[in-house]
């Protein structure tokens, strides 16, 4: 098939339009210059076929409107080509990127089929105020929809509460075949970005990412707001789906992911809709299932969700310094809810690996730090405790199976279960530099720590089985 190449150039309320059909289309499109922007211009451009190739889209100025759509199989957009005979003068460094930049413009991008990516060697950015990108991958049965790196950055300088939105879908199976015999491409969003030079505020990020039955795990590698009022939502739903990063730094950021379908975040075992198990750890924190929310200056959410069906968490962070890092969760019906308010709060959590544990962890305060590593099945809060020492502390000082609380100054908690399964675990931390070590080797120990006070320390191991602490300060 031959390969077609279609240059265009715009300046100043121009309105472009391209249509391309069949395979190896390769365009590129510059509407304004340095001299003489495009403001108010409009460019739309279809590509019918495969291995279709938006090189470059360049919009110069204010209120311009771009709209890219592609139909076929390995469709690009923001991808270096290699143009030959006439047109081999083209091969520079500048044509892999779809830009716009000044204020109040709009780009949509629409690519359906398989093997479909954005900027896979370069970049899509937006830079200015009030801008708004839409990037829509919808595949089919083989489908590994890609977004490499996507960035909107606000005019330097400004200092007042802008906006800029972005949104990206990406649908399709990304599996095919049955056993040991299948592809394995999934949806991938190697970086996004939203980054604030001025002091500006208020961006919005979405990315939604949704498969069919076979669909093996979507990815969001990297997702970054940097500035003030920002709100991230991620939202995935199929198998082993991972957030590996989001990361946001300033004040007042609100961050929402949601993990629909079988696996991470859908019902724990004898629930319904994705809540916690009622009357224990995670539910009694106040975090919500599936949630991640924070307000405060330098929040940060690290966490992967590994192989696993039916895992539940929550997050809420309000204050500065907090952070919830190297959250790792594998196995069937996890939970765990963590709230923190104050400063300087940490939650470091090694692990949750078996079926149905239940964890929540509460730290209100500052400079409290709490270590959590589970293995095993039905440890920590899934179970109740009995009428045994721990249970009688339990019930007298209103410690709920699974919850660790520290409310003070510079508290600690180290919790690990190993080897062992149906262990109950509580404590509760009141005052400041309070410290707690737990072990739990074995199965169906319980422990209730309550510290009142300040500089208190306590050390718990359980070897064995059926062993019952209760320790009180």
């Amino acid at each position: 098939m031959k390969m077609k190449i279609a240059f265009a150039t715009a300046t100043a309320l121009g309105l472009l339009m391209s249509t391309a059909m069949a395979d190896n289309n390769k365009g590129v499109v510059v509407q304004g210059t340095a001299a003489s922007d495009s403001t108010g211009s409009t460019a739309s451009i279809d590509q019918s076929g495969g291995n279709n190739n938006l090189s470059k889209l360049t919009q110069l100025g204010d209120q311009n409107n771009a709209t890219v759509r592609q139909f076929g199989n390995n469709n690009g957009a923001g991808d270096h080509v290699q143009f030959s005979g006439t047109d081999a003068s083209s091969n520079v460094t500048g044509y892999n990127y779809i830009t716009q930049n000044g204020n109040n413009n709009n780009l949509e991008i629409d690519q359906s089929k398989n093997g479909n990516y954005i900027a896979r060697d370069g970049f899509l950015k937006q830079t200015g105020n009030f801008n708004d990108a839409e990037i829509t991958q919808v595949g089919g049965a083989s489908s590994g929809n890609r977004v490499n790196k996507v960035e909107q950055k606000d005019a330097t300088g400004t200092a007042s509460a802008l906006t800029n939105s972005l949104d990206v879908h990406q649908s399709g199976a990304s599996v095919i075949g049955v056993g040991s015999d299948y592809n394995y491409s999934p949806n991938l969003i190697e970086n996004v970005q939203q980054t604030w030079t001025g002091g500006g505020s208020a961006n919005v990020l979405s990315v939604t990412q949704t498969g069919a039955i076979f669909n093996r795990g979507n990815i969001v590698k990297s997702a970054v707001q940097n500035g003030f009022g920002h709100q991230g939502t991620i939202e995935q739903s199929g198998l082993r789906n991972r957030v590996e990063l989001l990361s946001q730094s300033g004040n007042s950021n609100t961050a929402t992911i949601i993990l629909d379908g079988d696996g991470n975040g859908s019902a724990a075992s004898g629930n319904v809709n994705g809540t916690f198990k009622s009357g224990r750890g995670a539910e009694a924190a106040g975090a919500a299932a599936s949630t991640v929310s924070q307000s405060g200056s330098a929040n940060a959410v690290n966490y992967q969700v590994l192989g696993a069906d039916r895992n539940q968490f929550g997050f809420y962070q309000d204050g500065t310094g907090n952070q919830a890092t190297g959250i790792t969760i594998t196995g069937d019906a996890n939970e765990l809810g963590v709230n923190q308010t104050g400063d300087r709060n940490s939650l470091t959590l090694s692990a949750i690996s078996g079926d149905e544990n239940i964890i929540g962890l509460k730290q209100n305060g500052s400079d409290n730090v709490a270590t959590i590593n589970v293995s095993g099945n039905r440890n920590v809060g899934f179970n109740d405790f009995t009428s045994g020492p721990a249970g009688n502390l339990a019930t007298s000082a209103g410690l709920t199976a699974g919850l660790l609380v520290q409310d003070g100054l510079g508290n600690s908690v180290s919790l690990t279960v190993t080897n062992g399964d149906n262990n109950v675990f509580a404590s509760l931390q009141d005052g400041d530099t309070n410290v707690i070590t737990a072990t739990q080797s074995g199965s169906s120990n319980e422990a209730a720590v309550a510290q009142n006070g300040n500089g208190n320390a306590a050390s718990v191991s359980q070897i064995g089985g059926s062993n019952s602490v209760s320790i009180q300060q």
